[in-house]
């Protein structure tokens, strides 16, 4: 059955507003993470419990951590070993002051992707004393693209900034991961530069023709979200 111009738009917009309001969601509450009296404290004895207590809440992040100046987890919700993150983006860039930096990295135990959410601890002051990170598991974001159409008239996909598929229903064809996809959405980015296109503006970019590695044509509609995905 053809998918008609309307309902790849329409649809695109429910996915998008999905993926919207669950990044909105997440930000609220690591921002209230960070702002508790007891993580701002940077004591991990007074942290501990904050961070259960908040993992039973939020049984879909893989892990709740809070993260020392020198990059070392003091505190978290998975109960293992101290880590030092100095050495990754996600930390350095909410060292520095980023906000609600969004981070893709390979799981250490499945090798998919995982999605990293971190951002500054302050102190009453407002001088940066540590970060506050959540990750999630991998197929997390699955569950936002899930809808009667897609999948079978339909496939989702959702690329971070960097243009790495990170959430697909069904499972991405390997026939159109190739070098004119990415190039594709690469252009796309670079005529919105650090813009984000909202569901329903009449800027929107309209439906595109793609053609995958094996010459199959595909029709194909998108949006840029806030945080570049």
């Amino acid at each position: 059955q053809q998918y008609t111009l309307t309902e790849l738009r329409s649809t695109n917009e429910v996915i998008s507003t999905r993926l919207s309001s669950w990044q909105d969601y997440q930000v609220k509450a690591l921002g209230w993470l960070v702002g508790n009296p007891a993580i701002m404290s940077m004591d991990p004895t007074a942290q501990a419990p904050v961070v259960q207590s908040m993992a039973a809440v939020f049984p879909q992040l893989s892990l709740i951590s809070i993260v020392d100046l020198e990059g070392n987890s003091i505190a978290r919700s998975d109960g293992g070993n101290p880590r030092n993150y100095s050495q990754l983006s996600w930390f350095q860039e909410a060292k520095s002051g980023q906000q609600f930096v969004y981070r893709s990295q390979l799981d250490d135990r499945t090798g998919n992707l995982v999605q990293v959410i971190a951002t500054p601890i302050l102190n009453p002051s407002g001088e940066i004393i540590g970060v506050g990170m959540f990750s999630t598991y991998p197929g997390t974001l699955d569950g936002l693209l899930q809808d009667a159409a897609i999948g079978e008239t339909l496939t989702a996909i959702v690329l971070n900034e960097n243009n790495q598929v990170i959430a697909s229903n069904p499972p991405i064809p390997n026939s159109l991961l190739n070098a004119a996809l990415v190039s594709t959405i690469s252009t796309l980015r670079d005529r919105n530069p650090g813009a984000a296109v909202q569901a329903g503006e009449d800027d929107l970019p309209g439906p595109l023709l793609v053609r995958d590695s094996q010459g199959v044509e595909w029709r194909a509609g998108f949006q840029l979200l806030k945080n570049g995905w």
